[in-house]
Protein backbone atom coordinates (compact mmCIF):
# COMPACT_ATOMS: atom_id res chain seq x y z
CA UNK A 1 0.00 0.00 0.00
CA UNK A 2 1.19 3.67 -0.84
CA UNK A 3 -1.08 5.68 0.60
CA UNK A 4 -5.32 5.80 1.84
CA UNK A 5 -8.06 7.75 0.86
CA UNK A 6 -10.64 7.47 3.47
CA UNK A 7 -14.40 9.49 2.43
CA UNK A 8 -18.19 9.31 3.21
CA UNK A 9 -20.80 9.08 0.23
CA UNK A 10 -23.81 11.05 0.68
CA UNK A 11 -26.63 10.86 -1.70
CA UNK A 12 -25.72 14.20 -3.92
CA UNK A 13 -21.82 13.73 -2.57
CA UNK A 14 -18.77 12.20 -1.69
CA UNK A 15 -16.92 13.73 1.10
CA UNK A 16 -13.02 13.22 1.29
CA UNK A 17 -12.31 13.13 4.75
CA UNK A 18 -8.35 12.29 4.57
CA UNK A 19 -5.77 11.59 2.17
CA UNK A 20 -2.47 10.36 3.24
CA UNK A 21 0.33 8.85 0.71
CA UNK A 22 3.83 7.31 1.95
CA UNK A 23 6.39 10.28 1.45
CA UNK A 24 8.53 7.73 -1.00
CA UNK A 25 5.22 7.78 -2.95
CA UNK A 26 4.41 11.71 -2.89
CA UNK A 27 5.02 13.73 -6.30
CA UNK A 28 4.88 10.34 -8.48
CA UNK A 29 0.77 10.38 -8.82
CA UNK A 30 -0.30 8.32 -6.10
CA UNK A 31 -2.49 10.99 -4.48
CA UNK A 32 -4.05 11.58 -8.08
CA UNK A 33 -4.31 7.73 -8.67
CA UNK A 34 -6.23 7.35 -5.46
CA UNK A 35 -8.79 10.56 -6.31
CA UNK A 36 -9.27 9.04 -9.45
CA UNK A 37 -10.50 5.77 -8.38
CA UNK A 38 -13.02 7.36 -6.25
CA UNK A 39 -13.98 10.54 -8.83
CA UNK A 40 -14.49 6.81 -10.90
CA UNK A 41 -16.47 4.76 -8.36
CA UNK A 42 -18.88 8.23 -7.44
CA UNK A 43 -19.54 8.40 -11.57
CA UNK A 44 -20.59 4.92 -11.71
CA UNK A 45 -22.86 5.38 -8.94
CA UNK A 46 -24.44 8.53 -10.21
CA UNK A 47 -23.03 10.92 -7.52
CA UNK A 48 -22.90 14.86 -8.78
CA UNK A 49 -19.48 15.88 -6.80
CA UNK A 50 -16.76 15.46 -4.42
CA UNK A 51 -15.91 17.30 -1.89
CA UNK A 52 -13.15 18.14 0.52
CA UNK A 53 -11.93 20.64 3.12
CA UNK A 54 -8.37 22.00 4.03
CA UNK A 55 -6.90 24.89 6.33
CA UNK A 56 -5.77 27.61 5.37
CA UNK A 57 -1.75 26.53 5.88
CA UNK A 58 -1.98 23.98 3.75
CA UNK A 59 -0.86 25.13 0.20
CA UNK A 60 0.52 21.96 -1.14
CA UNK A 61 -2.51 20.38 -0.44
CA UNK A 62 -4.59 23.69 -2.05
CA UNK A 63 -2.38 23.23 -4.95
CA UNK A 64 -2.81 19.59 -5.23
CA UNK A 65 -6.44 19.67 -5.10
CA UNK A 66 -7.04 22.64 -7.44
CA UNK A 67 -4.75 20.92 -10.08
CA UNK A 68 -7.30 17.94 -10.17
CA UNK A 69 -9.84 20.44 -10.76
CA UNK A 70 -11.61 20.82 -7.36
CA UNK A 71 -12.69 24.73 -6.89
CA UNK A 72 -12.91 26.43 -3.75
CA UNK A 73 -16.36 26.63 -2.88
CA UNK A 74 -16.28 28.59 0.42
CA UNK A 75 -13.92 29.87 3.15
CA UNK A 76 -15.19 29.31 6.79
CA UNK A 77 -13.17 32.28 8.28
CA UNK A 78 -11.68 31.74 12.02
CA UNK A 79 -13.51 28.00 11.93
CA UNK A 80 -10.60 26.43 13.46
CA UNK A 81 -10.09 29.00 15.76
CA UNK A 82 -13.83 28.68 17.33
CA UNK A 83 -12.87 24.71 17.03
CA UNK A 84 -9.62 24.84 18.77
CA UNK A 85 -10.45 27.17 21.07
CA UNK A 86 -7.62 29.61 19.99
CA UNK A 87 -4.68 29.93 16.77
CA UNK A 88 -2.43 26.94 16.14
CA UNK A 89 0.74 27.17 14.00
CA UNK A 90 0.70 25.10 10.97
CA UNK A 91 2.56 24.25 7.90
CA UNK A 92 5.69 26.44 7.25
CA UNK A 93 4.58 27.86 10.53
CA UNK A 94 1.33 29.88 8.94
CA UNK A 95 -1.39 30.46 11.82
CA UNK A 96 -4.00 28.41 11.13
CA UNK A 97 -7.46 30.14 11.30
CA UNK A 98 -9.63 29.01 8.50
CA UNK A 99 -11.30 26.01 6.59
CA UNK A 100 -11.63 26.32 3.01
CA UNK A 101 -13.68 24.57 1.13
CA UNK A 102 -13.51 22.35 -2.22
CA UNK A 103 -15.13 20.68 -4.70
CA UNK A 104 -15.26 18.76 -8.09
CA UNK A 105 -18.08 18.55 -10.47
CA UNK A 106 -18.48 15.22 -11.63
Amino acid sequence: MVGALSYSEEPERVVMVMINVLPHWQGVGAGRALVESLTAEAKRKGIARLVVATTNDDIPVLTFYQRLGFRITGIKIDEVIRHHGGEITGFSGIPICDEIQLALAL
